[in-house]
């Protein structure tokens, strides 16, 4: 688990690009006083896990008590010495737990999602999903889906998985399997959403005239709006995709179905000479250039 570069924070105006504003995942942010509040929701969290599962807390805990080492092995030491494995396996459940929830809240409504909400209010249940995403506020990718199949099946929990995760990216759109893998997974959902973001697995897929039409709605939405972001983090945490789960939690209003994608504007590249057609391939690789000689004039 990477930190963010001492040299990218001397400036303090980026400080909250790095740091969690509602929850610590992992050690790194881990005891900070402003996040107790989401501390407190994650002993919740860990109980809407164990419900219905057949299982006790105490059942969990051993299972991760079993991996810490696997687990300390993915932080820096100077990070992680400081608890004993005991201490560092609790942190380790929570920390998942508090994911799993969040996860299974967007993707299944239900009653998870309306406790989530009332307990962190509903200003930090929007700003959850971004610290989620933060590259010092991760969980070992694969303990979260050990302990996903574990309390879910391993189906239906990597199905939930990847749900999420191309959700995110994508709205509603179905794409690759990236936490079916049974090998080569990512290191945490960080890398995880870069791996969707380029993934290949779904290249030329034909699409009907409806999907088609739809995409290409979704994406003039989303040129319209990208020179509005200053730097890479708040482009993805303004990707209305995080905000996907609305469709099915909120209400069946029409307006919390829209996507509002940034992109620069396509007028403005078309005015640059820069000409383009939709690719089949929902992914940042489909991306072809060519290069056209310039009409000359008569």
């Amino acid at each position: 688990m990477q930190k963010v570069p001492p040299l990218l924070r001397l400036d303090k105006n980026n400080q909250q690009d790095y740091d969690p504003l509602v929850v610590s995942l992992g050690p790194y942010h881990h005891g900070k006083e402003e996040l107790q509040s989401a501390e407190d929701f994650k002993l919740i969290a860990l109980e809407m896990f164990v419900a219905d599962s057949g299982h006790d807390v105490l059942f969990f805990y051993f299972k991760v008590l079993q991996l810490v080492n696997d687990a300390r092995n993915c932080y820096f030491e100077d990070s992680t010495k400081k608890y004993d494995d005991e201490t560092f396996a609790q942190m380790m459940l929570l920390d998942a737990c508090f994911i799993i929830n969040d996860i299974i809240s967007r993707c299944k409504s239900g009653a998870n999602f309306y406790i989530t909400r009332y307990c962190l209010g509903d200003l930090a249940s929007e700003i959850v999903l971004r610290d989620m995403f933060l590259l010092e506020n991760q969980i070992p990718f694969w303990l979260l889906k050990f302990l996903m199949c574990l309390r879910c099946g391993k189906q239906e929990g990597e199905e939930m998985l990847n749900e999420f995760l191309n959700g995110t990216m994508f709205g509603n759109y179905k794409g690759s399997g990236i936490a079916s893998r049974d090998k080569d997974l990512p290191h945490h959902l960080l890398d995880a959403f870069w791996l969707v973001l380029v993934s290949e697995s779904c290249k030329d897929k034909p699409t009907s005239p409806k999907s088609r039409a739809s995409n290409d709605s979704v994406c003039l939405n989303h040129f319209k709006n990208f020179g509005r972001c200053s730097n890479l983090h708040e482009y993805i945490c303004n990707l209305p995709c995080f905000l996907w789960w609305r469709r099915s939690n909120i209400d069946n209003d029409s307006n919390t179905k829209k996507y509002v994608h940034c992109f620069r504007s396509a007028t403005e590249l078309k005015a640059k000479g820069i000409h383009f057609r939709r690719s089949s391939a929902d992914s940042l690789k489909g991306i072809k250039f060519k290069s056209v000689p310039a009409l000359t004039e008569q």
